[in-house]
C-alpha cells in the first residue's frame, strides 16, 4: 500500500470516527478540565502528537511520490485535523443537522489531491 493509500485510509477512517461525536466530546472536556489528572492529560496529549506524527509523514511521503498535493505537509496537516475538529463542534451545536449533513471522507481527502 502507498503513503497516499495509507493517507486515505487514516483520514477516511478519522472522518468516519466522528458521525460518533460523544468520544471526541469527552476527549474535549477532559483536556480542558482542571479536574483532569496530569498524567491523564500527558497521556491524552501523546496520542494526539503521535497522531500528528504519522499523518505528517504519510503526507510527507505522499507528496514524494506525486499523491499528495505540494505544499507545507505542517498546514495541510493541520488544515485535516481543523476540519476533523470542526465536525466536533458542528455536532454540540447543531446536533440535528450532524447526522443528516455529515460530509463524505472524499470531501476531505480533496485537500490532499495534487
Amino acid at each position: 500500500m502507498t503513503a497516499g493509500e495509507r493517507l486515505n485510509r487514516l483520514v477516511s477512517g478519522l472522518v468516519e470516527s466522528r458521525r460518533h461525536p460523544e468520544f471526541y466530546q469527552l476527549f474535549d472536556q477532559m483536556r480542558n478540565s482542571e479536574a483532569t489528572p496530569d498524567d491523564l492529560r500527558e497521556l491524552v496529549y501523546k496520542r494526539a502528537h503521535a497522531l500528528q506524527g504519522v499523518m505528517r509523514q504519510l503526507i510527507v511521503e505522499g507528496q514524494m511520490s506525486g499523491e499528495v498535493a505540494a505544499g507545507d505537509p505542517d498546514q495541510l496537516m493541520r488544515a485535516i485535523l481543523a476540519c476533523l475538529d470542526g465536525l466536533i463542534k458542528w455536532a454540540e451545536y447543531y446536533p440535528e443537522q450532524y447526522n443528516e449533513h455529515f460530509p463524505d471522507a472524499g470531501i476531505f481527502l480533496r485537500m490532499l489531491k495534487p
